[in-house]
């Protein structure tokens, strides 16, 4: 609703009647009021469902709300069809900020949606349960899906998905309990990032890469297990000047677990070749930490376009005390461990608690 309508109404009213034009007062408010109605009537919040068709001529709808939609409230559920006659179909898609911005307080999300637009149940501020029902046909929950949904403390996601999007949780400060699917193959970057509830989290062994930030500021998070499923692929593609060169996927990303303050223990899988800056930096309760034989390198700060994006791997990790390598004592001191330390607008980076901790080895 445009608030400038209203207050102009309260300012032409007021000053009639201090003129004490009663009559003309009130012949103004009337005429004010009825041209008012319809902005008035655009606070009200609508549900819009827009028919589509797929590559197979195939007919769905694709849902949405507008208008004042913080007015839709309580329990929610997303009709598996829609329409009527030939026009009925199945709701296949929540459009991209379809659903967000709501007081919606427990989500339904029937079997038939497959699609979910950026942000799609973002901003539900008072979103606490959200319900799959009957299952899902959702491979993939999208970039900022959940994002500030800050009420919501638990969420089992089905086995059908496959991919986890970036910021698809961000700052979903309640959270404290999730119970991840045994499909899950991708949790992309910031994923998780600033649920500072969440203690402990099982990671499937199904799961392949773990994008950067994904757990950032995670500061409940106690103990970690990587799985061996998640690692470092390397593949070749065209350089600049046409000749193959050898490109690295990291199954983890930089900064993955960091500022994760309460993190005490950590074990990394046999997938990973290359620990990344700031994996586990600023983890100040670090005390032990397992780490794989075929472990190439842990790398120091990193920087994009000059600008420090993430100091060392393990910086100002002052409480680690004990490293368990699974290889031998040779094969850690072949480890590439980037030790030079740098500084940046007064902080100090570099992997000195690599030094400081007495390191175990298996063979």
């Amino acid at each position: 609703m445009k608030k400038f309508s209203l207050a102009i109404l309260f300012a032409l009213c007021y000053n009639c009647f201090v003129m004490k034009r009663k009559l003309t007062a009130l012949i103004i408010t009337a005429l004010i009021c009825i041209a008012c109605l319809p902005v008035i009537s655009g606070c009200k919040a609508k549900t819009n469902y827009t028919l589509a068709t797929d590559e197979d001529g195939n007919k769905y709808y694709v849902l949405s709300v507008s208008g004042f939609t913080n007015n839709i409230k309580g329990e929610f559920e997303i009709p598996e069809f829609y329409g009527e006659g030939e026009n009925r179909a199945p709701v296949r898609e929540i459009a991209q900020e379809g659903l967000s911005g709501t007081g919606i307080t427990k989500l339904i999300i029937p079997k038939t949606v497959t699609k979910l637009g950026n942000a799609a149940f973002a901003y539900n501020y008072n979103l606490r349960e959200v319900v799959f029902k009957d299952g899902c046909s959702l491979t993939e929950l999208s970039r900022g899906a959940f994002g500030y949904c800050r009420s919501i403390d638990e969420i089992t996601i089905p086995d059908c998905v496959k991919t986890i999007g970036a910021l698809a949780f961000l700052n979903c400060e309640s959270l404290s309990v999730v119970t991840l699917p045994e499909s899950l193959e991708i949790l992309d970057g910031g994923a998780f990032q600033g649920c500072n509830k969440i203690e402990n989290i099982t990671l499937p062994e199904t799961l392949k890469k773990i994008g950067d930030l994904a757990f950032y500021d995670c500061a409940a998070l106690k103990q970690i297990t990587i799985p061996d499923s998640v690692a470092d692929v390397e593949r070749t593609e065209e350089g600049e000047d046409g000749k193959p060169v050898t490109v690295t996927d990291f199954g983890l990303g930089y900064g993955v677990f960091h500022s994760c303050v309460s993190l005490e223990k950590a074990e990394v899988g046999r997938g990973i070749t290359v620990l990344r800056s700031g994996v586990f930096g600023y983890c100040t309760s670090l005390k032990e930490i397992y780490l794989p034989e075929n472990l190439k390198k842990i790398e120091g700060a990193y920087y994009i376009n000059g600008k420090l994006e993430c100091g060392h791997a393990f910086h100002n990790d002052e409480a680690l005390t004990d490293i368990y390598f699974a290889g031998s004592e040779e094969e850690w001191e072949a480890v590439e461990k980037v030790m030079t330390p740098v500084k940046e607008q007064g902080a100090s980076y570099d992997n000195s608690a690599l030094n400081r901790a007495k390191v175990h080895f298996e063979s």
